[in-house]
């Protein structure tokens, strides 16, 4: 309540913006971290004395921030390429080379590559691991495609 001042109360989202930081660390207190905000800002309106205008343009703004910023974490938006790591990369192009087991894979510990599909899993939006074995034979079939058109020019 001390980041809100008198004037322009309707403009102040610094609170908002911890609200929104403390829920990406911690998804579990999402309705209480955001209750509390509300509950925040009602008691910060009207000590203030602030119109009910201002508040409902403050709770406009604060749901379409929200929202955004869930949208953003939610990664509900398509990628064009895979974020792989070159490790990631060979462990990949063993496992699309026909290695159906991950203690197949040359050069890697078993557990290594469970690792490290895990992270390129969570880094291309929590996908499963065949989905990212089947995205990443598509973007190399498009790579290898590129490479052939490219060669010809």
């Amino acid at each position: 309540m001390i980041a809100f001042e008198k004037t322009f109360l309707f403009n102040n989202f610094t609170a908002l913006f911890i609200v929104c930081i403390v829920i990406m660390i911690k998804p579990k207190i999402k309705y209480i971290a955001m209750s509390l905000y509300f509950a925040a800002v009602c008691v910060a309106f009207s000590i203030n004395g602030e119109s009910v205008f201002h508040f409902l343009i403050h709770i406009v703004r604060s749901i379409w921030f929200v929202g955004s910023v869930f949208f953003v974490l939610e990664n509900q938006f398509e990628r064009k390429r895979l974020v792989l790591y070159e490790d990631e990369v060979k462990i990949l192009e063993q496992l699309c080379d026909g290695k159906i087991y991950q203690k197949e894979v040359e050069g890697f510990s078993e557990n290594t590559v469970y690792r490290k599909l895990k992270a390129a899993r969570e880094r291309n939006g929590n996908i499963t691991r065949e989905q990212l074995i089947s995205l990443f034979k598509k973007e190399r079939m498009g790579r290898k495609s590129s490479e052939k058109i490219f060669r010809q020019i």
